[in-house]
């Protein structure tokens, strides 16, 4: 009984020190640029139309996904009216 005790002691103990140093990051959203937005979409048509047969690696469809992003991001200007 004691040792339940105890450790019942123990576990309120540190989890209340391990969240003493917490802090909160405000997250950003990535997407809230058009520009991004676009080539978001452009990349993810890219991706839709390679063969699901050719059974690539995730690797390999996420360097090709991050490839058509930045090429479009570094090749695309919008005209805001």
């Amino acid at each position: 009984m004691k040792k339940l005790f105890f450790s019942a002691v123990a576990l309120v103990a540190f989890s209340s020190v391990s969240m003493a140093n917490t802090i909160e990051i405000d997250e950003k959203k990535v997407m809230d640029d058009p520009k991004t937005d676009f080539c978001s979409n452009v990349a993810a048509d890219v991706m839709i139309s390679v063969d699901p047969g050719c059974n690539l690696p995730d690797a390999t469809y996420n360097a090709m996904y991050q490839d058509a992003l930045n090429l479009c991001l570094k090749n695309t200007t919008l005209i805001k009216h």
